[in-house]
């Protein structure tokens, strides 16, 4: 009798855990085909992508780990397997390039996103808090990182030419996302689907 309970165990949690890997996997190659889409803009080398909703959904449906896992796998495999990222730059150019810093920022802001996926919040609340994640984990270091390349941090007027450069116009897209992406996390709980 104790073997039987012992295998079953040992059956759903290896079964959770496939689950687990699987999703991580599946949205890596989302933030992938993500990055893929999109929008060059004249004044930055920054492009308007849909990765920010990827990396948002990872962390709302996997989880800390996983969701966070999932961006580590996107990074690995774009940096050492794929040119997967949106930018110009192939494999681990991308990472210490211009834009990484937006990369880099992905991996915590799907971990905080994933914080937010058991706690019982107002759907206002999650859209603000998703906010304050997403534009301080991706957009922090990417200004920052941007700043380096551009030697654009060593005066406050040249500071404000980089938020116009590498924050202020994926605002009103982010929101957007962000929305989305509630809406998404809503419409998953409200009808009882087991993530």
């Amino acid at each position: 009798m104790i073997s039987i309970v012992r295998k079953t165990i040992i059956s759903i949690n290896t079964n959770s855990l496939i689950k687990k890997m699987l999703g991580a996997i599946l949205f890596a190659g989302i933030t992938a085909l993500s990055a893929q889409a999109r929008i060059y803009l004249p004044f930055t080398p920054v492009p308007i992508t849909l990765q920010t909703f990827a990396v948002l959904l990872s962390g709302l449906m996997l989880g800390s780990l996983w969701g966070m896992g999932a961006q580590i796998i996107y990074l690995f495999a774009g940096t050492f397997i794929f040119s997967l990222f949106s930018v110009n730059n192939p494999g681990i150019m991308a990472i210490f390039g211009p834009t990484g810093g937006y990369l880099i920022g992905f991996t915590m802001t799907a971990f905080l996103a994933g914080k937010l996926k058991n706690m019982r919040l107002s759907y206002v609340r999650t859209i603000v808090l998703l906010a304050l994640i997403n534009f301080s984990c991706i957009y922090i270091p990417g200004v920052i990182q941007l700043g380096i390349f551009t030697n654009m941090l060593s005066s406050i007027p040249k500071f404000f030419t980089l938020l116009q450069m590498a924050f202020f116009p994926f605002i009103a897209g982010d929101i957007i996302k962000i929305i989305i992406a509630s809406s998404v996390i809503w419409a998953i709980k409200k009808s009882s689907i087991d993530l």
